[in-house]
């Protein structure tokens, strides 16, 4: 059923499963509609897409049902999300639509939708769903005999390529570190990163940075453009092994909006310790800084800043909670664990992998350090890896609030429950809670040593072997 695809944050489903391509044009409508309720005097969309192979043909579709609306088309061409976001920021448009699938397998596709520079979420998100229900009910569809360059013979569509000013940006945001001798890898992951990164890296010159995967692919034939999933940056991990110089890792996903980052030994580094390298860093200059950080956020690394004079809040998972909190505790710095970083410090706000990892790169130079040492002075702390176990999506919500019942229970647990459920105690925390955008439950589990660890996390088996099969749950939660 269509409706399905209208989730948390986006639209996003497998394409000729989860919808049609026709699906879109009366989608669209429902999307336009919206726009001009919401903001009557709107007049211009920028359009952006990944590399994904339909996103050709959905372009064609939401240039059309936009036209048909009385609304103005300009195509920024195939870009990145934040490349979308930049030009809702800098361009004379009220909107924008960003065709992709971010992280997902290239079976899917779907839509990002930005309105007055915020990006809708949530029941936004639902009021267009029930708009669209009304029109589906009313069976409009796309024209027939519009041809793959939906618009472009239409005086109220145009086209301007962003990719130039989103980099000239970022090289002049990053001016002062032109000509670096930095070397590391960077994983491109054949997404939307090919047509920023190598643009980007010419224009800072920086000779030494081994790209990978840095050729644009709809199919992703290298691997899933997810760099959370170490399965996923096997080709980096090979890459740090051969070349010894080379001094840490990155890996972008397909839209690049989130960065993970590897150790020259070939480890994932946890997204929260990031988040605190670049909360630590700005706390010597920001008195009072505060953070946002997701409801995985390490206790331990919260205590740690805590000491260094750093308020952090915890806020539900998804980068739309992580901003909503930023706008109303006036944080200049967000994070989650999946990779989503946003900067109000120098920045726009809105969660772009690629400067991330250039806040990053300013801090190995300016400080002439590296990964490992910067993690070495973080707190040393035992924790569990994300775990992400697959859930009919009927049950997570009924698991995790079976969960939270028994734990609820019991005195010696403080629980928190703004997203899922989080127990902690003075040996330490797990939490679950059910994924926005797929179909598992996420998992997570600290504490201050490995005896604690398992129990803990045996805490949780107990609770959810009768929703799993035993043998399976145990190798889930590495028990």
């Amino acid at each position: 059923m269509v409706s399905q695809i209208f989730r948390k944050y986006d639209l996003r489903g497998k394409v000729d499963i989860d919808f049609k391509i026709a699906d879109i044009y009366p989608i669209t409508l429902a999307i336009a509609a919206y726009f001009k309720k919401h903001q009557p005097l709107i007049k211009t969309v920028a359009l952006g897409m990944d590399g994904r192979l339909h996103s050709p043909a959905i372009k064609d579709q939401v240039t059309q049902a936009l036209l048909d609306s009385g609304l103005k088309v300009l195509f920024i061409g195939v870009c990145s999300s934040p490349a979308l976001y930049f030009a809702t920021h800098k361009l004379s448009v009220e909107a924008g639509i960003m065709i992709t699938a971010s992280h997902n397998p290239k079976a899917y596709n779907g839509l990002k939708l930005v309105l007055n520079r915020e990006t809708l979420w949530d029941t936004q998100i639902t009021e267009i769903r029930d708009l669209y229900l009304e029109i589906a009910h009313e069976n409009t569809h796309r024209p027939e005999g519009i041809n793959e360059l939906a618009g472009v013979t239409n005086s109220n569509y145009r086209e301007q390529d962003i990719i130039e000013q989103y980099t000239d940006y970022l090289a002049e945001q990053f001016k002062h570190l032109k000509n670096s001798e930095l070397k590391f890898a960077l994983d491109c992951g054949n997404g939307a990163a090919c047509t920023v990164v190598p643009k980007l890296m010419q224009k800072l010159n920086w000779p030494n940075v081994k790209l990978l995967c840095a050729e644009l692919d709809g199919n992703f034939p290298n691997h899933q453009a997810d760099p959370t999933q170490l399965a996923n940056m096997l080709d980096l991990q090979q890459a740090l092994a051969l070349d010894p110089e080379l001094e840490f890792g990155a890996g972008l996903d397909g839209d690049v909006d989130r960065v993970g980052l590897m150790t020259k030994f070939g480890a994932l580094v946890p997204n929260d310790k990031l988040l605190t390298i670049f909360a630590k860093v700005l706390s010597k200059t920001i008195k009072n800084l505060t953070i946002v950080g997701d409801i995985k956020y390490s206790a331990n690394l919260k205590n740690y800043l805590n000491k260094l004079g750093v308020n952090t809040i915890l806020a539900p998972c998804g980068v739309a909670f992580i901003k909503n909190s930023m706008r109303q505790h006036q944080a200049l710095l967000g994070g989650e664990l999946s990779g989503h970083f946003c900067f109000f410090d120098r920045y726009l706000g809105y969660d772009d992998g690629l400067y991330a990892l250039l806040r990053f790169c300013e801090i190995l130079i300016a400080e002439n350090t590296n990964l490992t040492k910067l993690l070495s002075q973080l707190p040393t702390t035992v924790y569990s890896p994300e775990i992400r176990i697959h859930c009919r999506p009927e049950q997570k919500e009924l698991i995790v609030n079976h969960t939270k019942n028994i734990l609820a229970r019991r005195i010696d647990l403080n629980i928190i429950d703004i997203d899922g459920v989080r127990s902690e105690s003075a040996a330490g925390w797990g939490g679950i809670r059910a994924s926005n955008t797929e179909d598992v439950l996420s998992i997570r589990f600290e504490a201050q040593s490995a005896e604690d660890l398992r129990e803990i996390t045996t805490d949780y088996f107990e609770i959810l072997k009768e929703f799993f099969d035993e043998k399976s749950l145990k190798t889930d939660l590495n028990l």
